[in-house]
């Protein structure tokens, strides 16, 4: 069931639904390939112009397939309800990858959940 969020970029807000959940797996998938997963570690406060340049580097037909995965038909500018896309950006286009970012932190932050706690020993494997 798709879950509501807000995000902010830049002083407006976008709110938007989570993706289903064939959409949040193709876009893990690809996150993972582009080792943008790295970024999206609920707690990490990453610089915009680190996230925005981790984007720049990833292939942009995959930039591409997120968007339309997670963003397309998921997001609205709140002000005005517009769907979002690229050209709500202009002359600011960097600020439409921080709000891909903040979606794809909404749609699978959760995958850090699978992260061992420091220093927890590792689980064994018991015999039957």
């Amino acid at each position: 069931m798709a879950r509501e969020f807000t995000v902010d970029v830049d002083g407006s807000e976008y709110i938007g639904t989570t993706a289903n959940a064939k959409n949040q797996l193709e876009a893990l998938h690809l996150c993972m390939k582009t080792a943008y997963v790295t970024f999206l570690e609920e707690g990490k406060d990453y610089s915009d112009m680190g996230v925005v340049g981790a984007f720049v580097n990833m292939p942009f037909d995959q930039v591409q397939k997120l968007e339309k995965l997670l963003v397309s038909g998921n997001v609205l500018r709140r002000e005005d309800e517009v769907p979002v896309a690229p050209n709500l950006f202009v002359d600011d286009i960097h600020n439409y990858y921080l709000l891909i970012h903040r979606v794809l932190r909404e749609n699978l932050g959760g995958f850090w959940k699978l992260q061992r706690p420091t220093n927890a020993k590792s689980v064994e494997q018991t015999q039957r």
